[in-house]
């Protein structure tokens, strides 16, 4: 690829969708005061893409291979992996949280990651006119309060998450850069699995995974 982004720019991408994901959410909570539901619902969405652009840029840098920048750059442009990269903000609170807490945010992990298509048509059904069951519904018809609450609830949970996760990123890359040649991944992710095997497993039974 000819035009190479550095580091620098980089940096600055994570930090500017930060922000942007913040006046978002600002702008959506005006909305949402004024009882605006459904345009309120896709500027909290939007915030949550901002929010997976900034997970996916931190993970290019950590994975430090040049190759996946072109890569990067499609996914960056790609709404449905936008939100699911979001949603890693969500499991950097796990290891703070009792076995209870635990498994409503594994439940709730798996729910989001399992519903990308339905949050994406949710988006397009607060912008536009649409058939439902035959009829065509306003954005007004289908978008409710309680949607918009609780699309508000993890758009601003996941900057809050985000902004002091990034903070620790950016000013220890080269170190974690080198911790992560040295964790073999997939060691990890059974290790992760053993310890809290007995939480993964009651919520794969009650969710019937």
């Amino acid at each position: 690829m000819k035009n190479k982004i550095d580091y620098k720019q980089l940096i600055t991408g994570i930090k500017k969708s930060e922000e942007n994901a913040s006046e978002l959410i600002e702008d959506a909570n005006i909305l949402l005061e004024n009882n605006r539901f459904a345009r309120s619902f896709t500027l909290f969405q939007l915030a949550i893409e901002e929010i997976g652009k900034c997970a996916l840029i931190t993970s290019y840098i950590i994975e430090n291979d040049n190759s996946k920048l072109g890569k990067l750059l499609k996914e960056l442009s790609k709404h449905k992996i936008k939100t699911d990269y979001s949603i890693s903000y969500d499991m950097m609170l796990y290891k703070y949280l009792n076995d209870k807490d635990k498994k409503t945010l594994l439940e709730a992990f798996y729910h989001h990651s399992t519903n990308l298509e339905l949050v994406d048509n949710f988006k397009n059904y607060s912008l536009y006119t649409s058939i439902i069951k035959t009829e065509f519904k306003k954005p007004s018809e289908i978008i409710t309060k309680a949607q918009v609450e609780t699309h508000k609830f993890w758009a601003e949970t996941r900057l809050k998450n985000a902004k002091f996760y990034n903070e620790v990123l950016i000013d220890n890359f080269p170190e974690i850069i080198q911790a992560r040649k040295e964790i073999d991944y997939d060691d990890f992710v059974k290790k992760f699995i053993d310890e809290e095997k007995e939480i993964i497993y009651k919520v794969a039974g009650d969710i019937k995974i």
